[in-house]
């Protein structure tokens, strides 16, 4: 019995890493130390952002699905008119450049 159940798995591992493929990157982040963002009143906006110092600036844009989040506390996009978001992560996707999520310290 143990011997079946060794060999069952190992099959299923080696079939398992035999599929994977080759991965794809979906989603893709950058952090800010400070962000301001500005939305239309159907919740749409652009803006650059560098994922990194020696990195070239993407263009991504907000829709109406992005999730803003300040302090911990789930926000309407709309506050993004009223103030600049300090210390957070942008995620978005990479194929797109629409942004799925802003998460803020303040």
């Amino acid at each position: 019995m143990l011997k079946r159940l060794q060999l069952t798995l190992l099959l299923a591992f080696a079939m398992g890493i035999a599929s994977a493929g080759e991965m794809t990157l979906l989603e893709e982040a950058a952090e800010f130390e400070s962000l301001k963002v500005r939305v239309s009143d159907t919740n749409q906006g652009q803006f650059r952002i560098r994922n990194c110092d020696n990195c070239d600036e993407v263009q991504l844009k907000v829709t109406s699905s992005t999730r803003l989040t300040v302090g911990g506390k789930r926000v309407p996009l709309a506050a993004l008119n009223r103030f600049t978001l300090k210390d957070g992560t942008v995620f978005y996707r990479v194929e797109s450049g629409i942004v799925t999520r802003i998460e803020a310290a303040r």
